[in-house]
């Protein structure tokens, strides 16, 4: 994301105040103040627009910026959420079911059936948390479940695909050697690939030392994780 700036009408130097809706993180690639112009004769600051994976595709939030009296709005719409790799959605359904996801591979979107009790019992605990409904997805124990019925789905197609390829035939009259083998590949694929997967759909915050752990009162309450 780029702002362009009228040196004339905000000199270079002048401190910009920069704020975003719930959901959105910007960061900017220099220090928050007017730099000096360019030799088109504007002002420009740079810096990366992200949404968090908890906001709802359809949602419209906005980044503004304030500098010498001057107001700039940007409205932000939320399309979908993507990434590479095998998994480039997950999409969430309210509605229970008996399998916590279903994976498809051709378009690779995971649909997360989040109104099973877990997922209910967690958005419970977020609203007492004092996280509004539009916010639930945001309580990281939630978020950590969604993204981990994902991938279970996502192992498990995977760990069918590799053994009916590499071991049917043999496996094909011993259906507890079978069952071990669909085990031991999908262990096997969260092993190599389970950290790139979380660290594409969790926030940043989970990795970098942002969420601490806080006692509720009294010391007997269970703790709680915050960001």
């Amino acid at each position: 994301m780029s702002l362009l700036i009228d040196p004339e009408q905000v000199p270079a130097g002048t401190p910009v105040a920069v704020t975003a809706d719930a959901g959105l993180r910007l960061k900017l690639w220099g220090e928050p103040v007017v730099p000096e112009p360019n030799r088109l004769g504007w002002s420009r600051m740079t810096g990366t627009l992200r949404a968090r994976v908890s906001v709802d595709p359809g949602a419209r939030l906005t980044v503004t910026a304030e500098a010498a009296g001057h107001t700039a709005e940007l409205e932000v719409l939320i399309v979908r959420h993507r990434t590479s790799g095998w998994v480039s959605e997950i999409a969430r359904k309210d509605e229970d079911a008996l399998i916590e996801a279903h994976f498809d591979p051709e378009s690779g979107v995971v649909t997360v059936f989040e109104g099973r009790p877990e997922f209910k019992a967690l958005e419970r605990a977020a609203r007492r948390a004092g996280l509004k409904p539009a916010r639930v997805r945001e309580y990281l124990p939630y978020r950590m479940l969604e993204v981990e019925a994902a991938a279970n789905a996502v192992y498990q197609w995977a760990a069918e695909q590799i053994v009916a390829r590499r071991l049917a035939g043999e496996l094909r009259n011993d259906p507890l050697e079978y069952a071990h083998a669909l085990r031991y590949e999908a262990q096997s694929l969260r092993h190599r690939a389970h950290e790139k997967l979380m660290r594409a759909f969790l926030d940043p915050e989970v990795f970098s030392g942002g969420v601490r752990v806080v006692e509720d009162e009294p010391v007997e309450a269970q703790t709680r994780l915050r960001v």
